[in-house]
């Protein structure tokens, strides 16, 4: 099942005889003698937008109450959904990554990413984990079908990350090495600073034009002058 992946296919078909394989890359991490997959990474919940930048694949996604990520992709790597949310902090014990008889409880975050082996990958950035406390009672209300107020999910700690690029220009001073991700919530766009090597967040998360749209996606003039943004054609309560 392809749900809760990254996938990776040719942009010309290879040698392969079946035409379904021939657009599927022979070195993807989890092809087989017997059968090709397309897919890269799992144990994503939902994500969004994907960068390259210092030779690396970023991608920003969605986390469910809170925890939004921000992953560096690697081939054959778990990213933890639904067993772990955000870093393997025990924040979401005894909560769920969503409401329903079909979504597990985790019982201990730090447990599950033991028991997923050397496949599992913590994020290099989570967006606001929320203490432990907050989550469960987000969860409860959720999962019981008792919000306190109407759009009571816009009070979670969460941005809802969609588009992302990578700033390699110099031209704004101090933007150069980032990642620029574009919030569903409040129309910002969010600026993470990165290490020199490309690995890790540093500094604090900056945000910029705070707004009631929705920003979808984001685009760079070559120069790094112009920063362009994609919005819904609705509000943010829509």
């Amino acid at each position: 099942k392809y749900e809760g992946k990254i996938l990776r296919f040719n942009l010309t078909p290879d040698q392969d005889t079946s035409m379904s394989d021939s657009w599927i890359p022979d070195n993807n991490p989890f092809t087989t003698p017997d059968k090709q997959s397309a897919v890269w990474s799992f144990g994503h919940r939902n994500p969004q937008g994907l960068a390259f930048g210092n030779g690396i694949l970023y991608e920003a996604e969605h986390g469910p109450y809170s925890d939004d990520e921000i992953n560096i992709v690697v081939p054959g790597k778990n990213y933890g959904f639904p067993l772990v949310a955000g870093f393997d902090d025990g924040n979401y014990n005894g909560a769920a990554v969503g409401a329903g008889s079909g979504v597990p409880l985790i019982t201990d975050e730090h447990a599950n990413a033991i028991a997923l082996g050397a496949r599992y990958q913590d994020p290099i950035m989570s967006f606001f984990p929320a203490p432990n406390s907050m989550v469960t009672t987000i969860f409860g209300n959720d999962d019981n079908n008792t919000p306190p107020y109407p759009n009571y999910y816009l009070s979670w700690p969460t941005i809802a990350p969609a588009g992302l690029d990578f700033y390699h220009s110099d031209a704004i001073p101090g933007w150069q090495n980032s990642l620029l991700v574009t919030s569903l919530k409040l129309a910002k766009v969010f600026r993470l600073k990165l290490s020199p090597d490309g690995m890790s967040v540093v500094g604090d998360t900056v945000s910029y034009f705070n707004g009631l749209g929705r920003f979808r996606d984001i685009a760079i003039s070559p120069d790094g002058q112009k920063i362009y943004v994609a919005c819904d054609s609705v509000g943010q309560i829509a």
